[in-house]
C-alpha cells in the first residue's frame, strides 16, 4: 500500500512535469516502455529491487538498457528514481502514468478476457455498449479456463458472461437441494 502511494505521487509529479514541457506523448511512450521492460524483464526487475547493487551500477544498467530511447524528461526522472533510492518503484511508477495518462485524456481502459481470439464484429459491438464518444484502449486476453463467453472489465466494474461461472452459480444451486422435501 505504501509504494502504491510513493510511486502515485512521483507519476503525479511527472505527468505535471510533462504537461508543463508539452513533452506529454514523448514521456507517455517512454513510460509505455519502461512498464513493458519492467514486467517482461524477471532480472531487471530483481537488479532494480536488490539492495546489494550499487546505485551507480544500477544507473549505468538503465542507461544502457534505455540509451536512445528515452527523451531527456524521462531519462532524468529514471536518474532521480535511482539517486533516491526509488527504483524498485519504477514499473509501478509507470504503470500509475499510464493510469494518470489515460485519465487526462478521457480514455477508458476496457479488458476483455475470452476463450478464444474475439473477431472484430464482437469487438465492435463491445465498444458501442462502453464507449459512446469516448476513447477507448482495447486489451484482449485469452484464458481457455472460461470455457466460452467472456469477461469484460471497465474500471472498476466487471461483466462475468463466461460459461465457467455460469458452471460455479449452476454447482451452487444444485448444492442447496431445495427439492428434497423437509420431514
Amino acid at each position: 500500500m505504501k509504494e502504491t502511494k510513493v510511486s502515485l505521487r512521483y507519476a503525479k509529479s511527472l505527468i505535471s512535469l510533462a504537461q508543463e514541457k508539452s513533452k506529454l506523448e514523448e514521456v507517455s511512450a517512454d513510460m509505455e516502455l519502461i512498464a513493458s521492460t519492467c514486467k517482461s524483464s524477471h532480472d531487471l526487475t530483481l537488479m532494480l529491487n536488490s539492495p546489494v547493487i550499487k546505485t551507480d551500477k544500477k544507473i549505468a544498467v538503465l542507461n544502457a538498457i534505455f540509451a536512445g530511447k528515452l527523451n531527456d524528461i524521462s531519462q532524468s526522472f529514471v536518474v532521480l528514481m535511482a539517486h533516491k533510492k526509488r527504483e524498485y518503484l519504477l514499473g509501478d511508477v509507470a504503470e500509475e502514468f499510464k493510469n494518470l495518462y489515460r485519465a487526462a485524456k478521457g480514455i477508458v481502459k476496457v479488458e476483455v478476457t475470452s476463450a478464444i481470439a474475439l473477431d472484430d464484429n464482437i469487438k465492435s459491438q463491445i465498444r458501442a455498449k462502453i464507449g459512446g464518444n469516448q476513447e477507448i484502449e482495447f486489451v484482449e486476453k485469452i484464458d481457455a479456463n472460461l470455457i466460452g463467453g467472456f469477461i469484460v472489465k471497465v474500471g472498476d466494474k466487471q461483466f462475468d458472461g463466461s460459461i465457467a461461472r455460469s458452471i460455479v452459480e449452476l454447482k451452487k444451486t444444485f448444492s442447496k437441494n431445495e427439492y428434497i422435501p423437509a420431514f
